[in-house]
């Protein structure tokens, strides 16, 4: 994972336990993928939608439960 997010400008992922968008972040970090602009769309389309735009440093760092949520990583060159 770490490799291909290196090489695209823009990553999306459909999250989900194990991998949650914390876990992802933490593993992303671990592997030298720099602290990337990310987004966070959670129950899209649905009336409590949120679209949330942080970094993997914050998100590793959140404990919020991002349940049927899909991240977006920012590969900024």
């Amino acid at each position: 994972l770490a490799e291909q997010i290196k090489d695209a400008p823009v990553t999306a992922l459909l999250t989900g336990e194990p991998w949650t968008p914390r876990r992802i972040a933490q593993y992303l970090l671990e592997n030298n993928i720099n602290d990337l602009t990310t987004a966070i769309g959670q129950n899209l389309s649905y009336d409590d939608e949120r679209i949330i735009f942080t970094s993997l440093q914050k998100i590793a760092e959140d404990n919020n439960n991002y349940d049927n949520s899909i991240m977006v990583i920012f590969n900024e060159r």
